[in-house]
């Protein structure tokens, strides 16, 4: 003999459960929880963004000063050379027979 209860189908209720006299439905609940995680999740990449975004900026600041310094190193090195190759333009290397 099968009880009444087994029998018995019971549907799952969508939204409109509060009609029926059963307070809130879980899937208000899951509405709200997956709202807060979205804003959340916007929050995060946000965040994320700002973070990445200063990192690079800080790392192409680094490249463009050292840049900056190998150019102004290139000019005093520059001016070396063509000093030594002014003072020596008239000098022979003797050759060795």
């Amino acid at each position: 003999m099968e009880k009444e209860w087994a029998r018995r189908r019971v549907e799952p209720v969508a939204c409109g459960a509060a009609e029926h006299g059963m307070g809130k439905c879980e899937q208000d609940d899951n509405k709200e929880e997956t709202m807060l995680v979205r804003i959340f999740g916007v929050l995060f990449v946000i965040a994320g963004a700002f973070i990445v975004f200063g990192i690079l900026g800080g790392l192409i600041g680094l490249a463009l000063g050292v840049i900056w310094f190998a150019c102004k190193l290139a000019v005093p090195l520059l001016l070396i050379y063509v000093g030594y190759r002014i003072l020596t333009r008239n000098q022979r290397v003797p050759l060795y027979d």
